[in-house]
């Protein structure tokens, strides 16, 4: 992995090739007696053999260098994908963090965008409380952020930047670009809906309270959504949280699955009696137009198994969404 650090060496390697090929250009031969012969020589094989030299270390570099552009195992995360991907759908007062080492070089290397970008964690320590504020500014500054996320381990190994933004912010959606993840956030709003549920999945699982940020919404805009689960006892399965819109039809048309707090929350880590906030938001792309949003739980190995609901069937119904056409159309 730290190969790299030997490519300081290439430059005393192509001086040495350098001299050599040199060497071999200025070299004259001595045949002793047979001048005219050793001459003609002496003007022949030194240079031919530098041209000839040359040519091998070009045909070998050829051959190594060329895997590099075509055979998959030698390629790297697609930072142009996830620059072109970002750049495609940024608005104002969007952000840009990066939660990596050395990922600001590359990044930027293709970025040509407006969008502010933050390299986190703060520090070259990683000071987590300068970085937990610095989170909070860039929330209360901006409207969405992409955050990409590759080798947080080695730099953020508290996770400080994820688990913050997944309890303050709102999730949209993760995309990997090889060992590299492209996450978008949406930044709170104040719910206009808030409601008491009290609904229990399965046997151990209850949903107190949830919150929407409104039960009307423009196409484009982002659908946020916040449960506040409980348990009565510790649970030995994972659960993942799904959120669902369903059309008039009852069909499918827009859908979240995670685990509870952006995977940061499993549920076989709750504490009985807890409050576990759990936030999600929905994407808006649809035709105006009225969807039922449902949500409920189902075993992270077994998407087949949900939970049954003490209100009946195995969803709880949550409200019905009015979808109105964007702004900009």
């Amino acid at each position: 992995d730290n190969i790299k650090l030997l490519l300081p060496a290439q430059i005393g390697l192509a001086l040495w090739f350098g001299r050599g090929v040199w060497v071999l250009w200025t070299l004259k031969l001595n045949y002793g007696r047979q001048r005219d012969f050793a001459t003609r020589l002496a003007l022949i094989v030194p240079p031919a053999t530098a041209v000839l030299s040359v040519i091998w270390l070009a045909l070998i570099a050829w051959d190594g260098i060329a895997p590099l552009y075509s055979d998959p195992a030698f390629q790297r995360a697609d930072y142009r994908a996830i620059v072109q991907t970002i750049e495609a759908d940024l608005r104002p007062d969007d952000a840009v963090i990066l939660d990596a080492p050395n990922q600001e070089e590359v990044f930027r290397y293709y970025y040509h965008g407006g969008a502010a970008v933050y390299p986190l964690p703060a520090g070259l320590g990683g000071d987590d409380e300068a970085t937990v504020e610095q989170i909070a500014q860039i929330i209360a500054t901006h409207r969405r952020v992409f955050v990409v996320f590759w080798g947080e381990t080695e730099r953020d190994p508290q996770r400080v930047v994820e688990s913050t933004l997944d309890a303050d912010a709102f999730e949209l959606d993760a995309t990997w670009y090889g060992d590299v993840r492209l996450v978008r956030y949406v930044m709170p709003v104040n719910p206009q809906i808030v409601r008491d549920s009290g609904a229990q999945f399965g046997d151990q699982i209850t949903l107190d309270r949830y919150a929407l940020s409104a039960e009307t919404i423009r196409q484009g805009d982002a659908l946020q959504v916040r449960f506040d689960w409980q348990t009565n006892m510790p649970l030995t399965t994972r659960y993942k949280v799904f959120v669902q819109l369903l059309n008039a039809d009852g069909a499918l048309v827009a859908q979240r699955d995670s685990e509870p707090g952006g995977g940061l929350a499993l549920t076989t880590t709750w504490t009985p009696g807890d409050t576990v906030r759990d936030q999600h938001a929905l994407l808006i792309d649809l035709p105006p137009g009225d969807y039922t949003l449902i949500a409920g739980l189902y075993a992270l190995d077994n998407p087949a198994e949900r939970l049954s609901v003490s209100t009946g069937g195995d969803y709880l119904t949550l409200a019905t969404i009015t979808v109105q056409p964007s702004l900009s159309k």
